[in-house]
């Protein structure tokens, strides 16, 4: 054999070494395809938006804090409120207190107005809802009686469908069909919306700030 040369057996031995490497290579390039790795967003999502609140309108409303008893409330610029003197007081037995609404809108100073609060002692020889109905059943054709939330305290709300357009009770009329009532400190606090078309006005919008009022009570000096 000269040097330098393969011999037969040599070759066919290289040859199949490759035929089966290069086999080896086609088969992993066919059968085992490379997955591109997709790129992952750095991106985080955008947060959704919060709902606004919607605005307080008691804001700059102005606020009545009686020299009497432990009440406060807010209530528009535009509602006057005016507490009533001693001696009116004292013509009721167990009145402590007597509040208008927006008596200045009344012509001549006749003495009505939007509504009122009175306030008296409270006896406690009735429970809240046997004293409700004692009181008002004589002057309702159909009572109804429902627990009614008055600023940060749980009251009643008083539906009245009148047996007469207006009934004489207690030395006033009461020509109003809902009463707010709360029984506080030995108090019994009766919130009324007396005349809410008085010199014309919107009975809705009216209705609304009355609402609004009731919400800021305060029976804590």
């Amino acid at each position: 054999m000269k040097k330098g040369y393969l011999t037969p057996p040599v070759i066919i031995i290289l040859g199949l070494i490759c035929f089966f490497v290069g086999a080896a290579l086609f088969a992993n390039t066919k059968l085992f395809p490379k997955t591109k790795t997709q790129p992952v967003s750095s991106t985080s999502p955008l947060p959704s938006p919060s709902p606004k609140s919607s605005p307080d309108e008691t804001t700059n409303w102005k606020t009545f804090k009686s020299s009497r008893i432990p009440l406060s409330f807010k209530y528009p610029p535009v509602w006057p409120v005016s507490a009533s003197n001693d001696a009116f007081i004292n013509q009721f037995s167990g009145r402590v207190e007597a509040v208008d609404f927006a008596t200045t809108y009344i012509p001549n100073s006749r003495g009505d107005s939007f509504g009122y609060i009175i306030v008296d002692q409270d006896s406690k020889d009735k429970a809240p809802e046997q004293y409700l109905k004692s009181t008002y059943d004589d002057i309702s054709n159909d009572l109804i009686i429902k627990k009614f939330q008055i600023g940060s305290d749980l009251g009643y709300k008083v539906e009245i469908q009148p047996k007469q357009s207006t009934k004489k009770l207690g030395g006033t009329f009461f020509a109003a069909h809902e009463r707010y009532v709360v029984f506080k400190n030995g108090l019994i606090y009766e919130i009324s919306l007396t005349n809410p078309t008085f010199m014309d006005s919107d009975p809705e919008i009216v209705k609304k700030s009355f609402l609004q009022i009731l919400s800021t009570f305060k029976f804590t000096n």
